[in-house]
């Protein structure tokens, strides 16, 4: 192992001990105190709970319990500072090694390049599916809205009808865009994905493939007065296209847990290398 990453990983693990440890002894502190605060507090009569000791209380009491309150807040503070400071040079640790081994090591090299498309596919999954929700969500008020517009001869209904129908229109036209980015995330995974392929994955991917190229929703008139039928038709076809892609989803979301696990392995593995 190369002894810039040993000494970078080992000075890391010594920041994260050392803040961590202080941490755990400044808690250990608070606890004492929170356990002296509960005590005063249940011996604490109504006029120094209420009235801050005055009238027959005991004002020194209050005075120990206001103290010691702002003392464990600023134990608190502190034991929570130096916690994001451990979390950040452990996330440090975690990026340094990854961005080495990007580098200097060809066996993680061919595991994290495909992870890497692995994780485009999931982002450009969740897009797609936000994309699709959003559009449905459009269609439905459109839909609403023709029916009133149909049953009503009122010009700012008919407006408001045109307005919904153009809406569901510019989510649709976002559901094609989405489209494009969801096919080449697809195919980048499937050249990437080496030895993370499967019989049954990639028949899911070549039906990921085959979705996106089917699904057009061309030639759909938003814009005509009676476009009930067709936005039922596109209602249709986006739920039939929710539901495959959440079918591909769940089955990749398998692979890429064992993706990800495999990555964390091969870090965490040089981590104790370098200890």
């Amino acid at each position: 192992m190369k002894v810039e990453l040993q000494e970078q990983v080992r000075k890391l693990e010594k920041d994260i001990r050392l803040k961590s440890a202080e941490a755990a002894r400044i808690s250990e502190e608070n606890e004492i105190i929170r356990a002296e605060d509960g005590r005063l507090r249940e011996t604490m009569n109504f006029r120094e709970r209420n009235l801050g000791g005055w009238f027959g209380g005991d004002r020194n009491k209050v005075a120990r319990v206001r103290e010691l309150e702002m003392k464990s807040a600023e134990l608190d503070s502190q034991a929570s500072n130096l916690g994001q400071e451990a979390e950040k040079c452990e996330n440090d640790l975690k990026v340094f090694i990854d961005a080495y081994l990007r580098n200097c090591d060809a066996s993680y090299q061919s595991l994290v390049q495909p992870y890497d498309r692995a994780v485009e596919m999931k982002k450009a999954i969740a897009v797609f599916l936000e994309k699709i929700d959003i559009a449905l969500s459009e269609i439905g008020d459109a839909q609403g809205m023709e029916t009133i517009d149909l049953l009503s001869s009122n010009k700012g209904i008919a407006a408001l009808s045109y307005m919904e129908n153009s809406e569901a229109s510019d989510a649709i036209d976002e559901v094609r865009a989405a489209v494009k980015i969801f096919q080449e995330a697809v195919i980048a995974y499937k050249d990437s994905s080496g030895g993370f392929q499967s019989s049954k994955i990639e028949t899911e991917i070549g039906d990921g493939i085959d979705l996106v190229f089917d699904f057009a929703l061309e030639g759909f008139d938003f814009m005509s007065i009676f476009t009930l039928s067709a936005l039922g038709d596109a209602e249709d076809e986006l739920s039939d296209v929710r539901e495959k892609v959440n079918k591909f989803d769940e089955i990749f979301s398998d692979y890429f847990a064992k993706m990800e696990e495999a990555v964390t392995s091969y870090i965490r593995n040089v981590r104790v290398s370098c200890a």
